[in-house]
C-alpha cells in the first residue's frame, strides 16, 4: 500500500454488515403501501445498489410516489438496527486498528445520516477511534457526484496522493476515482452482480479489510 495520511472509509457495507438493511427498504415500502410482494424481486434486491432497483420496482408495482424519501421514514427499525444490531465485517477493527497506530487520520464518508453513524458507532465502542465524520446527507454530497469527494478533500485540507478511499459500490467508487483518488474496494455480498466491474475500475480490491495489510 502507498504511504496514507488520510484512510477514507465508507461505512455501510464496507466497515460495517449493514448494506442489505438498506437493500430491502424498498421491499419493505412496497409491503408498507399493502402490495403483496412478488418474492421473485428478493433476490434481486440483495444483488445491486438499491437505488438501481427504484423505478423499476415502482412501475412494477404500480406506485406514483417515491417508496421512501427520507430516513425517518423508517426511523424505529432504522434506528433500532443502528443503535443494538450493527457489527462490523470480517477485520474491519482489527485494520482499522491498525491504521490508527500507524498514525493515520481515520475518516468517515458516507451517505447515512450523522446521528445513526454515531448510533452505531456508539453500540460498536468506537466512539473516539474516527479523526472525522462527513455524512453526505447531512452535507447534501452525493456519491454519484466527483465532487463530492472533492470536497471531502478540501475538507481535510488533503490532496488525493495522500488519500485512499474504501469503498463497496460501484457508483461510489466510480465517482472517487473520476475525482482523482485512489480507491481500495472491498467485496460486499449485495453487489455481486457488479464485482467484476468493480474489480476493473478499483485501484486493489479484497474480501477483506485486513487484506490490505502489507
Amino acid at each position: 500500500m502507498k504511504k496514507l495520511k488520510y484512510a477514507i472509509f465508507d461505512f455501510d457495507g464496507t466497515l460495517v454488515d449493514s448494506q442489505w438493511c438498506w437493500q430491502t427498504m424498498l421491499l419493505r415500502a412496497i409491503l408498507e403501501r399493502g402490495h403483496a410482494l412478488d418474492y421473485d424481486d428478493v433476490e434481486p434486491c440483495l444483488d445491486v445498489e438499491w437505488l438501481s432497483r427504484h423505478e423499476e420496482l415502482r412501475a412494477k408495482y404500480g406506485i406514483e410516489e417515491p417508496l421512501f424519501t427520507d430516513y425517518h421514514q423508517f426511523h424505529p427499525y432504522i434506528d433500532r438496527f443502528y443503535c443494538n444490531e450493527v457489527c462490523w465485517k470480517p477485520g474491519a477493527l482489527e485494520y482499522l486498528e491498525h491504521l490508527k497506530k500507524q498514525g493515520v487520520v481515520l475518516v468517515i464518508f458516507s451517505t447515512t445520516p450523522e446521528y445513526l453513524l454515531r448510533h452505531a458507532l456508539t453500540h460498536l465502542g468506537a466512539e473516539d477511534l474516527f479523526d472525522v465524520i462527513f455524512s453526505g446527507h447531512d452535507r447534501g454530497w452525493s456519491k454519484s457526484d466527483p465532487q463530492s469527494f472533492r470536497s471531502c478533500m478540501t475538507e481535510l485540507n488533503a490532496s488525493a496522493e495522500e488519500c485512499v478511499m474504501f469503498e463497496d459500490s460501484l457508483y461510489s467508487i466510480q465517482s472517487a476515482k473520476a475525482a482523482g483518488m485512489t480507491v481500495y474496494a472491498v467485496k460486499e455480498r449485495c453487489f455481486r452482480q457488479n464485482r467484476e466491474k468493480i474489480r476493473e475500475i478499483a485501484d486493489r480490491y479484497a474480501q477483506y479489510l485486513t487484506d490490505f495489510i502489507e
